[in-house]
C-alpha cells in the first residue's frame, strides 16, 4: 500500500472513531437522564406512597370520629327516649288525679 492509501484508511478510521465517540457520548446522556428520571420517579412513587398511607390513616380516624359521634347520637336519643316516656307516665299520673276530683 503506498503512503497516499494508508493515509486514506487512516482518515476513514480515524473519522469512524470520532463518530463512535460521538455516539457513546450520546448513549452516556442518554443513559445519565434515564437514571436521573428514575430517580426521580422513585422519589415521586415513594411520596405517593406516603400520601395514600396518610390518607388511609385520615380516612380510618375519619370513619373512627364518625362512629363515636354516631354512639353519642344514640346514647343521647335513647336518653331522650326515657326522658320523653317518664313526663309522659307523668302526665298520665297527673290526669288521673284531675279525674278523680
Amino acid at each position: 500500500l503506498n503512503l497516499s492509501t494508508k493515509k486514506s484508511i487512516f482518515d476513514t478510521q480515524l473519522a469512524q472513531c470520532i463518530g463512535l465517540r460521538k455516539q457513546l457520548v450520546v448513549l452516556e446522556n442518554t443513559v445519565n437522564n434515564m437514571k436521573k428520571q428514575k430517580e426521580d420517579l422513585s422519589v415521586e412513587l415513594s411520596c405517593t406512597k406516603k400520601e395514600l398511607q396518610q390518607s388511609k390513616e385520615n380516612m380510618v380516624n375519619q370513619k373512627k370520629d364518625a362512629w363515636n359521634v354516631l354512639s353519642a347520637v344514640k346514647t343521647k336519643h335513647a336518653k331522650l327516649v326515657a326522658k320523653l316516656e317518664l313526663d309522659i307516665q307523668t302526665v298520665e299520673a297527673a290526669k288521673r288525679e284531675l279525674e278523680k276530683d
